[in-house]
């Protein structure tokens, strides 16, 4: 069995992760599983509370869930089995099995990308509305769509304001770099970090980023509202998709970030199985939440807090949502050309 766990953690690597940090790792005892948070491993100011980890790790877990009964396994998971050990995300019993049915969306697991090319202006038809069946509560998870002109454009305005941030903070700009992977060689020797390819850019898009990662030179781009030039482009972006969505909790927890991982992996894969392009946009939702929840914060500056509170709720506004749920994950999803790269992931380690 121990190969066939294996295997199953082979496609478990392939869920998305914020900045492809890959937050996990695996100890697996006789058909035991368990899986380990690595805190460091994602950005330290944006992931509050492990939120953004936390969220990768239901990713990971849905994966294990869908692979497990193409290698004729069924599992039985349990979230944080030591309730004093928060790190210790979930124990996974493996268990043989005759009678199992594979899942649909288990050929999409590999196919499944991030795609932050240019959408089609045009809303979905046919069989690619069955995406709003998601739409509703599942436990304290809620899925919401949008696909009006006017709520999308605010929508979107408010996910791109999290550029002026953190072009603009000096924290949150050697975050975003330390971790931007240059080149194919590079990216295919650390498998990790943010792949420049991914985004997509032209290339007096890439020479402006490459340009903005000089601190000195960044400072004078700030000067001349570069940041809102990029922020601009990027509201378009995302308000030209045939849809945005969002996922909210009604309770705060380690659990329930989990659970938003796993219907945020689901969304995807079906998604993808439609052939249709998507693409997350969290990071002003975690500004906005950890801001919304944070006693003190002595990073950003009170016209970057205003910025970030001011988007946080014309999400709110944008999706209709009442003060009981609490907005942490937006994407996008429309019709666009395939990705032209995509992220390498570690090979799972088993200790």
């Amino acid at each position: 069995m121990d190969k066939k766990i294996k295997e199953i953690l082979s496609y478990s690597v392939m869920a998305p992760s914020g900045d492809n940090s890959q937050p996990w790792r695996f100890v697996l005892s006789n058909t035991t599983l368990r899986i380990y948070n690595l805190p460091d491993k994602d950005n330290p100011y944006l992931n509050f509370m492990q939120g953004g980890s936390l969220i990768a790790h239901g990713a990971l877990l849905k994966n294990i869930e869908i692979a497990s009964p193409k290698l004729g396994l069924v599992t039985k998971i349990k979230l944080f089995p030591e309730p004093g050990d928060l790190n210790l995300v979930a124990e996974i019993n493996f268990e043989n099995s005759l009678d199992i049915q594979i899942d649909p969306l288990f050929e999409f697991i590999a196919k499944r990308a991030t795609n932050r090319r240019p959408y089609e202006q045009k809303q979905l038809s046919g069989k690619e509305n069955i995406l709003f069946e998601e739409a509703g509560a599942f436990d304290d998870v809620s899925v919401h769509f949008i696909t009006d002109t006017e709520n999308k454009n605010l929508a979107g305005t408010a996910g791109s304001s999290a550029e002026i941030i953190i072009l603009e903070n000096k924290l949150l700009h050697e975050y975003l770099f330390k971790d931007v992977m240059w080149s194919e060689k590079q990216e295919r020797k650390e498998k990790h970090g943010l792949y420049i390819k991914t985004m997509e850019f032209n290339p007096v898009q890439r020479l402006l980023f490459k340009l903005a990662s000089n601190k000195i030179l960044m400072r004078l781009a700030v000067k001349i509202h570069l940041p809102y030039f990029i922020a601009k482009q990027d509201a378009v972006l995302y308000s030209s998709s045939s849809v945005m969505g969002l996922l909210t909790l009604k309770k705060i927890s380690p659990e329930n970030f989990v659970k938003l991982g796993m219907k945020l992996q689901e969304i995807w894969l079906k998604t993808t199985s439609l052939g249709l392009a998507f693409q997350p946009v969290a990071a002003i939702l975690f500004l906005g939440f950890k801001l919304q929840n944070s006693l003190t914060d002595q990073i950003l500056s009170q016209k970057h807090k205003k910025i970030a509170l001011k988007s946080y709720q014309d999400i709110f506004s944008a999706f209709n949502l009442s003060s009981s749920e609490v907005p942490l994950l937006m994407f996008r999803v429309g019709y666009a050309k395939n990705p032209s790269a995509r992220s390498s992931r570690k090979e799972p380690v088993i200790e």
